[in-house]
């Protein structure tokens, strides 16, 4: 039979395996955690406004221009990049939205203008305000001919 001094001993070696095993796994996820803590943090600061802007062309360019020189801030080349992985993510996925607008106004010369519905977001961050488009529709195209719905 086992005696209590040893059934101690095992149990304590047990829990110390378990207490190594736990520190393991939030080291080796300690970006993870960081990130998403981060995140809830700057999530309770967001600001989301909904514009319709008439534009240009150029314009469109313009904006897409500044949005892709934001997305150089929060770069994976960055040092601590993993607190705002997230961030780029939703930077680049506007960023996207406006390319698509971008490429319907050059590969239809014909439309001069464009009414573009924008999802704008605000964050703040380290103590910065981060603003920038999430999202964006054309909701219509102008031509000789006038106005036209998309």
């Amino acid at each position: 039979m086992i005696d209590e001094t040893e059934r101690k001993r095992k149990l304590k070696i047990r829990l110390i395996i378990i207490f190594i095993i736990l520190g393991l796994v939030i080291a080796g996820n300690f970006t993870k955690i960081q990130g998403a803590y981060i995140k809830y943090i700057v999530h309770n600061t967001k600001n989301e406004q909904v514009v319709t802007k008439t534009l240009t062309t150029n314009e469109i360019f313009e904006l897409q221009s500044n949005q892709l020189k934001l997305t150089y801030s929060y770069n994976k080349n960055e040092r601590g990049w993993w607190k705002t992985d997230w961030l780029w993510k939703e930077i680049v996925d506007g960023l996207d939205s406006m390319y698509e607008n971008y490429s319907i106004m050059t590969e239809h010369p014909e439309y001069d203008l464009v009414k573009i519905k924008f999802t704008i977001i605000k964050y703040k961050v380290d103590g910065k305000t981060v603003e920038f488009i999430s999202k964006s529709k054309i909701i219509q195209v102008h031509s000789k001919d006038g106005w036209i719905e998309k």
